[in-house]
């Protein structure tokens, strides 16, 4: 969508405004001509991502899930990580919405699959926020796999 002759994307509230604008942020898995995996779409929802944690209070929530599900499938099908992830998952922990235990805890799993070192630290602020026991089983549970990724 952006390019580096392009203007910059609209910021957040336009994005708020119009749930039908949503799927231009949507993942786009690929190939670039070395056969690499590429996202296309990946830098449009790191900048409104960026955008979005800035602001003061929660955002919508259907909004930040939308989000977390892209950049979930984004790390699932790429190399490498990207902070985008993290940004996501916190959006959406910070509704403390018991349905969202497992959305971003796959988001730990994919994150923490690309050996990084984030994984814990995403863990660690998704539990600050969910704050609930079986959470907190299934992440300790994992700690000594997070652990040998270090």
């Amino acid at each position: 969508m952006t390019g580096l002759d392009d203007a910059p994307l609209p910021d957040s509230h336009w994005w708020l405004e119009d749930p039908e604008l949503w799927p231009l942020l949507a993942f786009e898995g690929g190939a670039d001509g070395h056969g690499r995996p590429v996202d296309a779409t990946w830098t449009d929802r790191q900048q409104v991502l960026e955008d979005l944690i800035r602001r003061p209070g929660p955002v919508d929530i259907d909004f930040a899930r939308c989000l977390l599900v892209q950049e979930t499938h984004s790390h699932g099908h790429a190399w490498g990580f990207r902070h985008g992830i993290e940004l996501a998952a916190i959006l959406v922990a910070e509704h403390r919405q018991v349905q969202d235990v497992w959305l971003t805890s796959d988001s730990l799993r994919r994150s923490s699959r690309r050996r990084s070192r984030w994984g814990w630290s995403l863990s660690v602020a998704c539990r600050r926020v969910h704050s609930t026991p079986a959470l907190y089983r299934s992440w300790w549970g994992m700690m000594p796999q997070v652990s040998k990724l270090r």
